[in-house]
């Protein structure tokens, strides 16, 4: 029951259980190779040191304070570069990524204010998002973008007024 045992067993185990997956990929035939990853798909099965998520909430390249929503890969499994590769994980997370994160965050903190680590990440996303060109602003979709406002609470951003 001591957390901190159950801790090292993951730290011992998982890197054994994607060692054996990254090999299995080597060998497999396509159609054994579609079937795993058919398996894996939409669900959390990469430990990020507390938890586990899926791959399309990992990017190689991801701000630090986007946990829990988008998480970066760690140093501990960077020799798994071509497993996580294989298996959905980017370089880095798209502007569509970003507004689906504002969404999540606005969802989480309903009328409450941000916390300063919180706030950082969604000023993070309105300087990611006001950096892409015209064109690239076009995919993202603006009705579920939320930004915070002077108080601290999320707001959907085209019903906000700057001044």
């Amino acid at each position: 029951n001591n957390p901190q045992v159950f801790r090292q067993t993951l730290a011992t185990v998982i890197p054994r259980c994607y060692d054996l997956l990254s090999n299995h990929f080597t060998t497999a035939s396509s159609i054994e190779t579609e079937k795993v990853l058919m398996v894996l798909q939409d669900q959390a099965w990469i430990w990020v040191g507390d938890n586990f998520v899926a791959a399309q909430m990992m990017a190689f390249e991801a701000p630090e304070n986007a946990r829990p929503f988008l998480y970066s890969v760690t140093q501990e499994l960077l020799c798994f570069e071509n497993l996580l590769r294989l298996c959905g994980v980017r370089d880095q997370f798209s502007a569509g990524d970003f507004v689906q994160l504002s969404l999540s965050l606005s969802n989480k903190l309903g009328s409450r204010p941000a916390s300063p680590k919180q706030l950082d990440l969604a000023v993070f996303i309105a300087r990611y998002l006001s950096r892409l060109s015209p064109e690239e602003l076009l995919s993202v979709n603006k009705e579920q973008l939320f930004l915070p406002s002077r108080e601290c609470t999320m707001h959907l951003a085209k019903t906000m007024t700057f001044y």
